[in-house]
């Protein structure tokens, strides 16, 4: 499920009660503007992942004003991303000094990334990666101004080849209440429960 069905699934979530009832809602996307859309009361408590968030650091805070200004809403990681690699495609063409694809790619693969977006490198099948993060919506009363949404819960370290390969996210049923399953999520061997 991805963009107004994701949306009309927490709304929907939260008319029937669901998160006051205990239950945890978790969505692999969801950006800053849908959050704005649904608003912190229909949200709270939902898990998610992202690449980038406006509010995580001085850097991130600082691009985020910068487009904010410009567009009149906070960046989300597409904005950030898209940005960022062009912004590492240019310097890539100043450091060989042509267009050469193929010059331009192998420039691109030695230079580090690290910019307002994310630090990563891009690996020989041309893929960057770089640390994703695992945020909390905020409750309203923690929110201390517009698009403040998320809180940090982890940061989910860059898989580098020589680092064994990440486990599955499994679905564990809870025996207390059988329908409700429990989420783990193991990238390093040790696993989180949300119940």
């Amino acid at each position: 499920m991805r963009g107004l069905d994701t949306s009309n699934s927490i709304k929907q979530a939260a008319e029937f009660g669901l998160v006051a009832g205990g239950q945890k809602l978790a969505s692999l996307l969801l950006t800053p503007a849908e959050m704005h859309g649904l608003g912190l009361p229909a949200a709270q408590g939902l898990v998610l992942t992202e690449g980038y968030y406006w509010d995580l650091n001085d850097r991130t805070r600082h691009f985020g004003e910068r487009f904010f200004k410009r567009t009149g809403r906070m960046p989300n990681m597409v904005h950030a991303g898209t940005y960022s690699a062009t912004l590492q495609y240019l310097k890539a063409v100043q450091a060989v000094g042509t267009k050469d694809s193929d010059a331009v790619a192998g420039k691109l693969r030695e230079l580090p990334v690290d910019d307002d977006f994310a630090s990563g490198k891009v690996l020989a099948n041309d893929r960057m990666v770089h640390d994703m993060y695992l945020f909390e919506v905020k409750q309203p009363s923690e929110s201390k101004r517009p698009w403040d949404y998320y809180k940090l819960l982890a940061t989910i370290p860059v898989i580098r080849p020589s680092f064994r390969r990440p486990r599955a996210v499994v679905l564990q049923r809870n025996e207390t209440a059988p329908c409700r399953p429990r989420l783990a999520i193991s990238f390093t061997g040790r696993a989180g429960y949300w119940r």
